[in-house]
């Protein structure tokens, strides 16, 4: 969590900010003068700061894809006597904050959007009063993106049942395999698999296993997590069976596929692929992978 404090030497007090009473202005002497260490105590900020009685916090990621959105939670916490609303400008050069500037009360928190752009970066957001001093920033590790595969969202459907799909992908730009994908149009229970390629007697195959997983797909996108793979230039396979019968989102052009059938959904996807049948006219189907480079 990432504090920055506002600056009680300036000239500029927060907006609307009344004297104290005397008494209450003696005790506020009074905590000023406290050791050091009770100060620590207190608030803890990351940085040397004028004033350790006022501090902004930022909860949010420290990682992010490039081009989706997070969430950032902006809260003012102070333990002044005196206090009014704050005037907080958010700013960045690594993407889109909304709303960038806010009038926020002492203990309220604020949701910002943030939309990374798609690059590679440190993005760094940073926070300023109404003096246009800055008084903290907060650090996010931003991957650039690139999804491989079909994004488009099909709208035909077709029933499937003790069938394993192997659909192709090109990967052109080398990365790391960060998510495997599917639309799905119901809900359905699959097994997914990443393989590489290999060439066989009647073109290429799917080979051996990069990465597997059972998961659950809810109605619509699936982006689904798994443990970081690195991927060369070239050809993979996302191989993919449902529980029982299904209905999938299939159709418009066609791509060089493989498949395998009867295949028992309680069967581990294998190592190695076994060999598959050759289906020069398969459907497409709404699988991609996500690729961080």
């Amino acid at each position: 969590m990432t504090t920055f404090s506002y600056d009680s030497s300036s000239d500029t007090l927060p907006r609307r900010a009344r004297p104290l009473p005397s008494w209450r202005r003696a005790i506020a002497t009074a905590r000023r003068v406290a050791p050091l260490a009770l100060l620590a105590l207190a608030l803890t900020p990351t940085f040397a700061c004028d004033d350790p009685y006022t501090a902004v916090y930022f909860t949010a990621p420290r990682e992010a894809d490039g081009g989706e959105a997070l969430t950032l939670k902006v809260v003012v916490d102070t333990n002044e006597y005196f206090y009014d609303d704050y005037r907080v400008t958010l700013h960045t050069d690594g993407g889109e904050l909304s709303p960038s500037e806010f009038t926020v009360s002492a203990n309220e928190q604020v949701s910002v959007r943030f939309v990374p752009e798609n690059r590679a970066q440190m993005a760094t957001i940073t926070a300023t009063f109404q003096d246009g001093k800055v008084y903290g920033t907060h650090d996010i590790k931003v991957h650039q993106i690139e999804r491989v595969g079909n994004t488009a969202t099909i709208t035909q459907e077709g029933t499937e049942e003790s069938y394993l799909t192997a659909y192709p992908l090109e990967v052109q730009n080398p990365g790391t395999l960060h998510k495997v994908a599917i639309v799905a149009p119901y809900l359905a229970l699959a097994k997914i698999g990443i393989y590489g390629n290999v060439a066989a007697a009647d073109g290429d195959t799917p080979g051996a296993a990069l990465v597997r997983l059972e998961e659950p797909l809810q109605v619509g996108v699936n982006e689904l997590v798994v443990d970081p793979q690195a991927l060369p230039t070239g050809k993979y396979w996302m191989v993919v069976t449902y529980a029982g019968m299904v209905s999938v989102a299939r159709g418009g052009a066609t791509v060089h596929g493989r498949f395998l059938a009867p295949w028992r959904f309680g069967d581990e996807l294998p190592d190695v692929m076994p060999a598959m049948t050759k289906d020069d006219a398969m459907q497409e189907r709404s699988f991609y992978i996500v690729v961080r480079r």
